[in-house]
């Protein structure tokens, strides 16, 4: 056994992104396959305990002591250096290791792991705290909601297991707007997730758009939260002429850093377009957010702003029909329970494209942090 999980580390040490994350996930599907009917049960009643004790380290800074100690330390060195009762401490520590968030290297001593290590950074506190504080109650509450709902279709934004959890009648966009303590962290999430991973312009030619007229808008991102997509743009491809503009509502444009040669515009992607004959109009998972519906609406919308040459481009996950990733099919549970909205697959994207009135130029695929990403690009059918 030695000797195979040396095999493994070896491999995967030396490993693509893409390939680590498949060793990952084949190792995980393999453990499942292996347990018994304790194991099942175990994983099942222990599942958001690790997230607990996440926010435990966080909220006693224990992952940013062992981090900057770079040493092992002893329980009643952290207890000291915590405020946290010996006993205490060594009872969480133990649980900690259990589930690698901290590695244990000999008795009461520990040391950070590459699970604290990715947690101590900004976005895995951010990480941690959603996944302990906002997304339990929601999660925990499909049950219920699907067994009082009979079982039907989830498209409704007003009723979905969020109101259960958070006893609201709002939508999930209206009752975040209430909880402005998690706007940092949600945007956080939204920009760090995916940072280092490849996005559409590894793919996408958008360089090819370099005749185009410096008085016309080059891109338009709709729905572009605090503008990373046309910063990476600006980034890559500095010397494109042509204007960029961000648009979002007004909460999100607050967090928006003035950049050079991007202009920010409050707008709501369910009325009219104002911006009409851009290049590129550019939506990175929104259409994920919304049943088809309202994805209709914001879709129309924007065929209606096209010239001969625009070009709708859709930066979404599309579901494969056989053996869809776990974090994508995760995540499609995710938007169902919060937002009454779905992860869709390519047969379903195409309905949705040609209910708008638009047809597929051409989809280039990439793969990134929740794996089968696609850009594709639409103009008026």
């Amino acid at each position: 056994m030695d000797s195979i999980i040396t095999q493994i580390r070896t491999l995967a040490n030396g490993a693509s992104h893409d390939a680590r994350r498949k060793i990952v996930d084949s190792l995980r599907d393999l453990a499942i396959s292996l347990e018994g009917p304790e194991d099942t049960y175990n994983r099942m009643e222990t599942m958001f305990l690790d997230a607990g004790m996440a926010k435990v380290a966080l909220d006693l800074k224990l992952f940013d002591i062992l981090t900057a100690n770079k040493r092992p330390m002893t329980t009643p060195e952290l207890a000291e250096k915590t405020g946290a009762a010996p006993i205490l401490l060594g009872r969480l520590l133990r649980c900690m290791a259990s589930s690698r968030l901290v590695n244990e290297v000999a008795e009461n001593t520990y040391e950070a792991s590459n699970v604290s290590s990715s947690l101590v950074t900004p976005l895995g506190q951010a990480m941690t705290k959603f996944s302990i504080e906002i997304m339990p109650p929601i999660l925990l509450a499909i049950p219920d909601f699907l067994k009082k709902n009979g079982y039907k279709d989830v498209t409704d934004p007003k009723n979905t297991p969020l109101q259960i959890a958070y006893h609201t009648e709002l939508t999930s966009y209206e009752y975040f707007r209430t909880r402005p303590e998690w706007a940092h962290d949600m945007i956080l999430m939204l920009k760090g997730r995916r940072e280092g991973v490849p996005g559409w312009l590894s793919v996408y030619p958008v360089q090819e758009s370099a005749e185009i007229d410096p008085q016309r808008p080059l891109l338009v991102d709709v729905g572009g939260g605090a503008g990373w997509q046309c910063e990476e743009l600006k980034r890559e491809h500095p010397y494109l002429p042509g204007r960029i503009i961000l648009q979002d509502q007004a909460m999100m444009l607050a967090h928006v850093t003035p950049t050079k040669g991007i202009e920010a515009m409050e707008h709501d992607f369910f009325t009219p377009q104002p911006v009409k004959g851009a290049k590129y109009y550019y939506m990175r998972n929104i259409m994920h957010n919304y049943a088809d519906e309202k994805a209709l609406q914001i879709l129309r919308h924007l065929r209606d702003a096209l010239s001969d040459d625009s070009l709708i481009l859709v930066d979404d996950i599309v579901l494969p029909d056989f053996k869809a990733p776990s974090r994508s099919v995760k995540m499609d549970m995710f938007m169902m329970a919060a937002h009454g909205a779905i992860e869709r697959t390519e047969k379903q994207w195409n309905e949705l494209f040609d209910s708008a009135g638009l047809k597929i130029v051409q989809t280039r695929e990439y793969r990134d942090i929740l794996q089968g990403c696609s850009v594709t690009s639409l103009q008026k059918a």
